[in-house]
Order: C-alpha cells, then sequence, then structure tokens
C-alpha cells in the first residue's frame, strides 16, 4: 500500500484565503487549485477547483441571508451539478 502526501500552498488576502494549491510531495505542478471569492462581509461566495489532471474545474456558488448584525443565518450552496444546499444557523447574541 502506497501512502500519497500532499503539500498545500495557500494564499491569503489579509485574513482570507483566495488561492490555495495542492501537490504530490515530489512535485512542482499542482494537482488542484482552488480560488475563493467574498463578499463584503467575508463571506464565500464562489470556491472554484481546477482537477489539472481531469481537466475540470467545478464551481460552487453562495448565498447569504444576513441577520440585523451581518452575519449570515441562512447559507444557500449551488453545486456544481446545479443542485442546492441549505445551511441555517441561530446565532445568540448577549449584551
Amino acid at each position: 500500500m502506497t501512502n500519497n502526501i500532499f503539500i498545500e500552498e495557500s494564499y491569503y488576502e489579509g485574513e482570507l484565503l483566495t488561492k490555495r494549491n495542492s501537490f504530490h510531495e515530489n512535485s512542482d505542478k499542482p494537482i488542484k487549485v482552488e480560488v475563493f471569492k467574498y463578499d463584503q462581509f467575508e463571506n464565500v461566495i464562489e470556491d472554484s477547483t481546477y482537477f489539472v489532471v481531469m481537466d475540470m474545474t467545478a464551481t460552487q456558488y453562495y448565498k447569504y441571508s444576513l441577520d440585523n448584525n451581518n452575519n449570515w443565518v441562512t447559507q444557500v450552496k449551488k453545486e456544481n451539478n446545479g443542485s442546492l444546499v441549505v445551511t441555517e444557523r441561530e446565532i445568540e447574541y448577549f449584551e
């Protein structure tokens, strides 16, 4: 059985991850490249992953419903195949 070791190279703008490359241990060419885009509230709105070997890109899009403090309470993720995944969360604030 062989163990695959992967190396990741990450790029940030401030604290936001904008790009991540994944490599096999002994290669200088990425096997996967992920690119992230954000809205003004630092929520991911687009996540594109390019799979080099398959020459294929999978992109997920996100939309949010925000509460009065601009935190998302509903996230709708549209998968590359068109399916939707809805995530809801409840945030309790203390004064």
